[in-house]
């Protein structure tokens, strides 16, 4: 805690010490064994004299902002006096980090503890937070990273204004992260998709013609149990529930290396099945060691769990989209993009592709759905030739109405 009786700016506080403004203060300090000890500190605030001074009144102003503002906190919130690192351990990991169980946090906190560990939280400004988001991007981590460590900062001094170890405005109040560049996404041509499929080899053949064709998320697509596909002609029960013929059930994913519900309630659901792609699958089946009810669709590893997206992307994935010369961006998610678009070509309806994709929102379908060049020319070449033929048959009766309009 800090001492406040006459320690308010006064007649001999800031102070002047040669070109500069002074402030003087005593403060208590935690020590390392838990005990306080009362220290005497002196600190800068401002030039006195060149270009940059300030004025007496300035300078109390400042002193009272950066320095007495903060003691008057650590009075009254003595528990501010903890350092940012004693706090996460003590608080944020117990009631945040252990009760989530979320994997983010192990990646993040660890920026913020080398940055702002040592810094008491009534110490700590948004100067403090910036120089934090330069020192990444310095280290050069991506901006998305840094996004989400500011994320994190925020949600940390949060959780310590809730639990009253801090008072005031949050450091991270007007602090703003740097710009994401949005994923370019895109959709492959049915040509790419087939000689996609052709290159790789099975399991990897069968779920790129799965992802094409269904528009499943690729932790759908590899969370599937075969209980949950029907390759049949013929429903049966599954779980309580009718499975119709050649459909699968979306019930769970497969998430950073675990089983997990799925991603919305609307997410969840039956999705139709073509039928090659169910001879496909049922091709795969009988290769594959791990073929009973409760084993993953696209297990290859000896212990049966499935595939993990990320390695098969970067092992088998990208090697085979090298050779179309294809950009570095496309990803397991164009194929869901590729579905959404190769189905409107086909002349399904909005809401159809929607019901596939299992959007809340059309919107979103339609962000999903891109429209080749192939497409749009065949439209203009219908226009043209609706615009070549008016020119042969000179002015009509329409054009007469709408000259006649004009003169009135």
């Amino acid at each position: 805690m800090g001492r406040r009786r006459g320690q308010r700016p006064s007649k001999g506080n800031p102070y002047k010490k040669g070109a500069s403004w002074m402030v003087r203060w005593r403060e208590d300090v935690l020590l390392a064994d838990g005990s306080l000890a009362r220290v005497r500190l002196t600190r800068k605030l401002a030039d006195s004299k060149g270009p940059g001074a300030i004025s007496k009144r300035e300078a109390d102003r400042l002193a009272d902002e950066q320095v007495f503002s903060k003691l008057d906190a650590a009075a009254i919130r003595p528990q501010s006096m903890a350092t940012v690192n004693q706090f996460l351990e003590a608080r944020f990991r117990p009631n945040i980090v252990d009760k989530t169980r979320s994997p983010h946090y192990k990646n993040v906190l660890p920026h913020v503890a080398r940055h702002l560990g040592t810094l008491k939280l009534r110490d700590v400004r948004p100067d403090d937070v910036y120089k934090l988001l330069r020192a990444m991007e310095a280290a050069g981590l991506a901006a998305q990273t840094i996004k989400h460590v500011l994320a994190a900062v925020r949600r940390v001094f949060r959780h310590a204004k809730e639990l009253g170890y801090f008072q005031g405005d949050l450091p991270t109040e007007f602090v703003a992260g740097p710009k994401v560049r949005p994923r370019r996404r895109g959709a492959l041509t049915p040509e790419q998709v087939f000689w996609i499929a052709e290159k790789m080899k099975p399991p990897y053949r069968q779920l790129v013609l799965l992802l094409a064709t269904t528009g499943l998320r690729i932790g759908e697509a590899v969370g599937l149990r075969w209980k949950r596909v029907n390759l049949t002609a013929e429903a049966r029960l599954v779980e309580g529930e009718w499975l119709p013929a050649y459909s699968l059930r979306v019930a769970e994913t497969w998430t950073r290396n675990r089983w997990s519900e799925g991603k919305t309630e609307s997410s969840l659901g039956l999705v139709p099945l073509p039928v090659v792609i169910a001879a496909e699958l049922e091709a795969w089946r009988g290769m594959s060691r791990w073929n009973g009810a409760d084993h993953a669709v696209f297990a290859v590893s000896r212990t049966g769990r499935p595939l993990e997206p990320s390695n098969a992307a970067r092992k088998k994935l990208k090697p085979v989209l090298k050779q179309l010369d294809l950009s570095g961006e496309i990803s397991w998610h164009w194929f869901r993009h590729t579905l959404a678009s190769l189905a409107d070509e086909a002349g399904m309806s909005e809401a159809e592709r929607q019901a596939v994709l299992r959007h809340s929102d059309p919107a979103m379908t339609r962000h999903y759905t891109h429209t080749r060049l192939d497409g749009l020319r065949a439209g203009l070449e219908l226009v043209a030739g609706r615009v070549m033929a008016a020119e042969k048959k000179g002015p009509g009766r329409e054009a007469g109405v709408t000259e006649k309009r004009k003169v009135m």
